[in-house]
């Protein structure tokens, strides 16, 4: 499985967001910036090999201005590593 990263400024976002959806109608997800700049947005999209490139690393251009765009192939184990990040609540008494 390959993960596509694109990170772009906040400013244009939602831009961003409309065109990838549109080579991405299955989702996409948002993810937080790990460094904490609110001023970046993060979007990832997942697919097979082959169906997304696995481009490295590039800049490009979308939603009117400049993106940076990683590609990373996702470890095997991704269907059991999610796992160990939720964990059932206690709600009113019952789980």
């Amino acid at each position: 499985m390959i993960r596509l990263g694109v990170r772009c400024p906040a400013v244009i976002a939602e831009a961003v967001l409309a065109e990838l959806l549109e080579l991405a109608p299955g989702g996409v997800e948002q993810v937080d910036s790990p460094d904490g700049m609110s001023e970046i947005i993060e979007y990832a999209v997942y697919g097979a090999r082959g169906e997304l490139p696995d481009l490295g690393g590039l800049d490009a251009v979308a939603g009117g201005g400049r993106v940076e765009v990683h590609a990373a192939e996702v470890p095997d184990d991704w269907e059991e590593r999610w796992k160990r990040f939720y964990f059932p609540v206690l709600v009113a008494g019952r789980t």
